[in-house]
């Protein structure tokens, strides 16, 4: 057996709100051969954030597992686990507990989150993950069959990155803790670069460094001497359909499985939540009330951009379930104030142009609670149900098409002719016509996309190529089905969440989404289309399941939150100056410097087009390139 350090616990009832999700790291010697100690050292030394309540490290001669615990749940983790020949660590929230321990006990209590992943790998193997419901990420070294398994959850909610040779394998929560290894080196993937600067993906696998690949959500991997082998456990596509007997059944299945995903979520010391005022916000703060009583919210205010405000909506909410509420300031600063705190925490170039936002309100709810819940995801997985329309167009049901057509305009205050455009006949233009006409209209993809990239650069990385990989728009004559499918499966998503992961563990909270619970993703993957789409009310099966103050549930317009990140950014533009003016010349490998400068210049005279390609991307990477860890190496 392993022997087993633990240090650093904090004391009984005292939380220090410093850090927030817990972290792991692994590292296996393929070989038999003793793993460096000092070098597991090196990488956990770079994420000690992430363990507040605890790190503990078990090492077995080619074996070195380490886990940094904050403890936001009832139940310990319990990583790292050795039983006989395997170990486990990870980061993981098991959300199915009674139902494994009634299939896999007896244990003893309480049961940690690592003994029912030790015991769901014992029982199932490689298919263990398809029983398990949750936020997880986990790597399992099974000596006895040689191999080092790897699981990350269906959504990833759990970040998972590795490196490897032939004779060693590295894992663990975050980037960082891999670049501190020797044999890792910080090469930089320029085709990454390029599809950050366009906010695209062709792969959810690769991230910025060439020697670190991301382990995709809903994917185990299988680490032999022979090689690496990956398997998808999570298929959306695979999903039955749903055919209940009324609208009331779906309602209320809807309601059960929404509750339960809220409630697995609000278990911890203290839960706060996110709250926009938007619908799925509304909807995850309405329930939340049920199980945690006058549990506190965090809202955006913007006083200088009135036109992004929605405080009027948040605060229906708050009044509605008897909430408390904290306004955090929106207007400044804006996204590069604490981009080297951000990218410290992520690793990589944000892309998201709000994501400042969202670090703003992670940080004020720390101060409070453990643990902030937000409606991030929902729109994509209860959809709007517009691919219902096309479906109604595709089959010539025109009198139901119409009849759509003609409320949906109506909610909205638009023109019946231009939603008949918008949603039902434009979805059904071929690909390839469109992209004909946007090149003809826009001429070169490059140009379109980023006018700021070093054209060489992008066609070196074969970039046009790339570009269409990237691209999972579905066929014209997709279904509603698949097209909430392909929307789902977009890489960003994983890029959002791990954002989310890092930002949150940084601030100090930890950030759950109950929209992306498996079990209600499912369910909403199987409703038919007219349980989201209904009488032109996009979302329905929402509005109509869940008890929403009357003022949100109501509303069919959400405020832009671009006037106010276009006003942040143009007066941060000096600093972004700056940030070029110092940048290494590396960086212009990527970029038109002229065309960058020129950007700047052209975002302070007015409304300008592109902001985000032009100058938020272009400037968070420059921020990067300052950043990054590119010491030498011990």
């Amino acid at each position: 057996m392993g022997s087993v350090h633990e240090w650093g616990r904090s004391l009984m009832g005292c939380r220090l709100r410093s850090t927030g999700v817990s972290g792991f790291v692994a590292i296996a010697r393929l070989d038999g051969t003793p793993v460096d100690v000092d070098a597991v050292e090196r990488a956990v030394s770079v994420i000690t954030h992430r363990g507040p309540d605890g790190r503990r490290s078990l090492v077995d001669g080619s074996v070195a597992l380490a886990h940094l615990q904050h403890r936001t749940t009832p139940w310990p983790t319990g990583f790292p686990l050795q039983d006989g020949r395997v170990l486990v660590t990870g980061a993981a929230r098991i959300d199915n507990r009674a139902a494994l321990r009634d299939r896999l006990g007896p244990f003893d209590d309480p049961v940690s989150d690592a003994a029912l992943v030790l015991a769901a790998y014992r029982q199932w193997g490689r298919a263990c993950p398809v029983h398990l419901v949750g936020a997880y990420a986990v790597a399992i070294v099974d000596r006895a069959a040689d191999r080092v398994f790897l699981a990350r959850d269906h959504a990833g909610l759990r970040p998972a990155f590795l490196a490897r040779t032939a004779d060693r394998v590295a894992v663990a929560s975050d980037i960082e803790p891999l670049l501190a290894l020797e044999w890792v080196t910080t090469a930089v993937d320029d085709g990454v670069v390029v599809e950050g600067l366009v906010g695209a993906a062709s792969s959810a696998a690769r991230t910025i460094y060439a020697d670190v690949d991301r382990l995709p959500a809903g994917t185990s991997a299988t680490v032999t001497t022979d090689g690496i082998e990956r398997r998808r456990h999570w298929r959306p596509e695979a999903i039955d359909p749903l055919d209940l007997p009324s609208d009331r059944a779906y309602e209320v299945g809807f309601r059960e499985l929404f509750d339960r995903a809220v409630a697995d979520r609000c278990r911890g010391p203290a839960v706060g939540s996110l709250l926009s005022g938007g619908l799925d916000s509304s909807a995850v703060t309405c329930a939340a009330a049920g199980h945690r009583s006058q549990i506190p919210t965090y809202s955006l205010g913007f006083d200088a951009t009135p036109v992004s405000d929605e405080r009027e909506y948040a605060r229906a909410v708050v009044d509605h379930v008897g909430a408390r509420s904290t306004v955090v300031d929106g207007d400044a600063p804006g996204p590069f104030a604490d981009a080297e705190a951000m990218l410290s925490a992520v690793g990589r170039p944000i892309r998201g142009n709000t994501t400042y936002l969202h670090w703003r309100l992670y940080r004020a709810a720390a101060a409070d609670v453990d643990v902030v819940l937000g409606g991030f995801g929902g729109d994509a997985v209860v959809s709007h149900g517009l691919g219902r329309l096309t479906d109604l167009a595709r089959r010539g049901h025109w009198l139901g098409l119409a009849r759509e057509l003609r409320a949906r305009a109506h909610h909205r205050g638009e023109s019946p002719w231009r939603r008949l455009y918008t949603d039902a006949v434009r979805p059904l233009v071929p690909r390839s016509a469109r992209r004909l006409a946007r090149r003809l209209r826009d001429g070169d993809p490059i140009e379109r996309l980023s006018p700021v990239i070093d054209r060489d650069r992008a066609r070196a990385v074969a970039w046009p190529d790339r570009l269409r990989q990237a691209q999972v728009t579905p066929s014209p004559l997709a279904t509603h089905r698949e097209r909430q499918v392909a929307g789902l499966a977009r890489p960003n998503w994983q890029f959002d969440l791990e954002a989310a992961n890092a930002l949150g563990a940084a601030a100090g909270v930890e950030p759950r989404f109950p929209f992306f619970d498996r079990r209600l993703m499912a369910f909403c993957i199987g409703m038919p289309a007219d349980q989201s789409l209904r009488d032109g009310v996009s979302r329905s099966i929402l509005r109509r399941a869940v008890e929403l103050p009357e003022r949100v549930r109501d509303r069919h317009h959400k405020s832009s939150l671009a006037p106010a990140y276009r006003r942040a950014l143009v007066d941060e533009r000096e600093q972004i100056r700056q940030l070029y003016d110092t940048t290494p010349d590396a960086l212009w490998r990527y970029l038109d410097r002229d065309a960058c400068l020129g950007a700047l210049d052209r975002a302070a005279e007015g409304p300008f087009p592109a902001l985000t390609a032009r100058v938020y991307r272009p400037g968070m990477l420059a921020a990067w390139s300052h950043h990054r860890p590119d010491a030498p190496k011990h």
